[in-house]
């Protein structure tokens, strides 16, 4: 079952001749985004779309009383679209090496310290790495640069540790509160594809609202988030 799935059934349950309001959430595209996983957010965010297509065929039976807005309530990470490894070329294709999300990556790095009691080489930890984000394998274009190898493997003797560092504030500021490995490689994906990251945490970076249907046209312009359920209650007539 997925957002689609949820939103599908969802309309199906709620449709009904008085009307009815549905939010639905891309929820994952936010944790990935904390987690600087830009795979993760391009996938989830292809996700809600196919869900967001499944309000539209609704919207098209329904026009003169139906309103789809599509929304955010901020912006988390500060993901650009542009890296000072490739300044202005891009690779985005390469994203499809990465086979796991972080979370799924996170625990394999967790599973390989239980088992081997944080003895573990960085072979093993770099193994992992090549294995579910292809990072190292020269035929997919994702060789690595000898700075690149060198993050990797100060984050994994953190992976591998349960000492904390010295200096909390400088790891998390590379790490933020998430596992060192998977972060690191994470990063340096973003790299390797021209996208760079400026946060672990929510940012005021503006975001674009999309609406159809009845009340779409008082969606227009600059807007503080807190106005949007303003006008979705005009537009449904509550107020």
């Amino acid at each position: 079952i997925n957002l689609v799935d949820f939103t599908s059934k969802g309309i199906e349950l709620l449709d009904n001749p008085k009307g009815f309001f549905m939010m639905v959430e891309g929820g994952k595209i936010d944790w990935a985004a904390h987690a600087n996983c830009i795979s993760t957010v391009v996938k989830d965010v292809l996700q809600f779309d196919k869900a967001i297509a499944e309000a539209v065929k609704f919207y098209k039976k329904h026009p003169k009383e139906t309103l789809i807005v599509v929304c955010g309530d901020h912006e988390t990470g500060g993901l650009a679209m542009g890296s000072n490894t490739l300044h202005y070329e891009t690779k985005y294709s390469l994203l499809k090496n990465q086979t796991i999300s972080y979370e799924k990556f996170a625990e394999k790095v967790r599973t390989l310290k239980k088992e081997t009691k944080g003895k573990a080489t960085f072979k093993t930890g770099m193994a992992l790495v090549t294995k579910y984000f292809g990072l190292g394998d020269e035929s997919k274009d994702l060789k690595l640069s000898t700075k690149e190898v060198n993050e990797l493997k100060a984050a994994f003797k953190y992976s591998m540790t349960n000492k904390k560092p010295q200096d909390k504030k400088a790891y998390y500021a590379i790490y933020g509160g998430y596992e060192p490995l998977t972060v690191a490689a994470c990063h340096i994906m973003a790299e390797k594809i021209g996208a760079s990251w400026a946060s672990f945490s929510h940012t005021a970076t503006h975001l674009p609202v999309r609406a159809i249907g009845n009340g779409s046209l008082s969606f227009k312009g600059l807007m503080d988030n807190t106005d949007i359920p303003n006008r979705m209650e005009a537009a449904a007539q509550l107020k």
